[in-house]
């Protein structure tokens, strides 16, 4: 299942225009749901991580959103995974306003060329 990452230092927003990152994971995974093509109905199958910008100054209003973990299935095409991060850039547009530019990358992934998991029963 895929684990979408989104840095930038305007996730932290400003004392006047707070970004309410419990919101923007909401839409993450309902725009990541909403999509029958990538076959995940799951929450729990989606794992959001928000990383500010650690550098210090480096405030040019930058977000990127990266989609990785995303399994090679042969019903997501290049087609659906370009309507994925179009539709992910449009609700990072939507929440955090103050953004200059928004870039999303989803990358494509072979478990078989090295996955492993564990779950707690």
């Amino acid at each position: 299942m895929p684990l979408v990452r989104v840095s930038g230092n305007q996730l932290v927003g400003s004392d006047d225009k707070p970004v309410h990152l419990g919101m923007l994971r909401y839409e993450i995974k309902k725009t990541i749901k909403s999509m029958p093509e990538l076959g995940i109905t799951d929450d729990g199958g989606i794992t959001c991580h928000f990383l500010g910008n650690m550098l210090e100054g480096d405030s040019d209003g930058t977000i990127i959103v990266e989609v990785v973990g995303l399994f090679d299935k042969p019903e997501r095409t290049p087609q659906v995974r370009q309507a994925l991060a179009d539709a992910l850039v449009q609700v990072v547009k939507a929440r955090v306003r103050e953004a200059r530019l928004i870039q999303c990358f989803v990358s494509s992934f072979n478990p078989e060329q090295g996955f492993a998991e564990y779950r707690k029963k």
